[in-house]
């Protein structure tokens, strides 16, 4: 997935509790910042890192697909579905 600037793998899709995402021209200093909602738009779950990639721990989640919002420090946004299976 190619987004203004990013190139960015999010993997596996669909996922059972580890999502992991992986974003190049990310320097270690910068923050990047993710949402995830459900499909009717309700923040369900948020984390932030430094660098470039981060698992992120979803086994809670309910099955279904959600939409995440990939922010880094310097402006440049992802967005994307997921699936929790």
């Amino acid at each position: 997935m190619e987004a203004a600037g990013l190139d960015l793998a999010v993997m596996p899709n669909p996922f059972q509790s580890v999502l992991a995402f992986s974003v190049s021209a990310v320097e270690a200093w910068q923050r990047v910042d993710v949402v995830l909602r459900d499909m009717a738009g309700r923040v369900v779950a948020r984390t932030a890192w430094r660098g470039a990639h981060s698992d992120w721990q979803l086994g809670q989640l309910p099955r279904g697909v959600y939409v995440f919002d990939l922010v880094v420090d310097d402006g440049r946004r992802a967005v994307g579905k997921v699936v929790k299976k």
